[in-house]
């Protein structure tokens, strides 16, 4: 309901266009979308928990509700709007908000309960997404024939399961910390400009200004020379962990037994020797990492560009992936550029910290050499004095533009 004075300025204005002033304010208004959204987020089944019996919290599902909410204020065409719903991430040139947009079809209930078969949750919420993209998309409710076949309905129950494929690709189960996931800061600036970084260096963007030299010649085109590794593994669901390391290989040529041969070598040097035949949501998160890992050491580049790649795991398991990771760069000390929001793990990985302002244009603030002995063990190295000197060194630095970006979020 309108407040009493907007009913009063309503009734009191005499101009022949107060009606038409009227919808454009109500239209221009951000509580338009947050209207409207409401109804498309329920066709969409949002929820910030997990359903199910515990139906535990959802927490970082909240960017897909805002990124909604703006599609419609900006009154983005429909078309638009349910393609990168549904495949935003393959998009030419997708951008980290085309990549929230397909968190359309993440909202599946989560079974968090003991002793649930992954596999048996990971069909439920494929068969959830079919159901969802007909009945939504097109007013037909096409697990109908789920079963089988009826005698009177055009859809057949081959024609199901033909739709079903689509979507029988991804790798997410009823796994606790809802993985895959994609991490989204409140401050996306500060994401989007530290991702800049990394694709200028890939070769993935120009920059702006200046140039990009890699071993001191000019970079024109993809890098060749570098190795990538994001925060969401870029495993293929329908190969198995030999399969997808060496998938890169066989890109380039290499015969598919030769291949598979150097694979399950890269794969017992990640300590993953017997898991050769698992497919990605048969691994844990850890596990899915190693793969990732190999996968990306196998092609032997000079250049390792990491995008906070181990985030997302518990912090046992992370520090288990930084020790490896120290360990097979100890064989050889390749170039690694190593994004993340963690300083801790920063300076524990690291021979040089380079500290980036809050965004927008973010630039270099700090440029700082680590000089802690190697070998080092990420969690016994922390406890060193010179650990705690640099750190606090570091923080020193950092603290305003953290709390810049905290007051930024505020007024959001």
């Amino acid at each position: 309901m309108p407040a009493p004075e907007e009913v009063k300025a309503f009734v009191n204005d005499k101009s022949p266009k107060a009606y038409e002033k009227l919808v454009d304010r109500l239209l221009a208004s951000p509580h338009f979308g947050e209207r409207w959204a409401s109804m498309w987020l329920d066709l969409a089944r949002y929820a910030d928990s997990k359903g199910y019996e515990a139906d535990r919290d959802r927490p970082g599902v909240w960017p897909y509700r805002d990124w909604v909410i703006d599609a419609i204020n900006r009154n983005l065409p429909y078309d638009q709007f349910v393609i990168k719903q549904l495949a935003g991430d393959l998009l030419p040139h997708a951008t980290f908000e085309d990549r929230i947009a397909t968190s359309f079809h993440r909202q599946t209930p989560n079974n968090d309960e003991g002793g649930t078969d992954d596999e048996e949750f990971r069909m439920v919420a494929v068969m959830d997404r079919v159901a969802t993209t007909w009945s939504v998309l097109n007013g037909l409710t096409m697990n109908c024939v789920q079963c089988h076949s009826h005698p009177y309905d055009p859809i057949r129950h081959t024609d199901y399961y033909k739709s079903m494929a689509f979507f029988n690709t991804q790798r997410d189960a009823d796994l606790v910390d809802d993985s895959p996931t994609l991490r989204v800061p409140k401050e996306k600036g500060r994401y989007a400009e530290a991702a800049q970084i990394q694709q200028q260096i890939a070769g993935l963007l120009q920059p702006s200004s200046g140039s990009v030299k890699v071993f001191g010649h000019l970079l024109s085109g993809i890098n060749s020379r570098a190795g990538y590794m994001f925060q969401a593994e870029a495993l293929m669901p329908w190969r198995n962990a030999v399969e997808n390391v060496a998938a890169g290989l066989e890109f380039r040529g290499v015969g598919r037994e030769q291949a598979a041969e150097r694979a399950r070598e890269w794969l017992k040097r990640v300590g993953l020797g017997g898991f050769e035949k698992r497919f990605p949501h048969q691994l844990s998160g850890g596990m899915r990492k190693r793969v990732a890992l190999a996968q990306m050491l196998i092609l032997d580049p000079q250049i390792l560009l990491m995008d906070e790649p181990f985030s997302a795991l518990d912090i046992q398991t992370r520090q288990l992936m930084e020790n490896e990771l120290l360990e097979l760069w100890g064989a050889n000390r390749k170039s690694v550029v190593f994004i993340t929001h963690d300083l801790e793990e920063a300076i524990s990985l690291s021979d040089r910290v380079v500290v980036l302002s809050a965004g927008p244009e973010s630039h270099e603030i700090g440029n700082y050499p680590i000089d802690l002995p190697r070998p080092r063990d990420v969690a016994e190295i922390r406890l060193t004095p010179r650990f705690i000197e640099l750190h606090g060194l570091i923080w020193h630095t950092m603290k305003e533009e953290v709390l810049k970006s905290y007051a930024r979020q505020q007024k959001q």
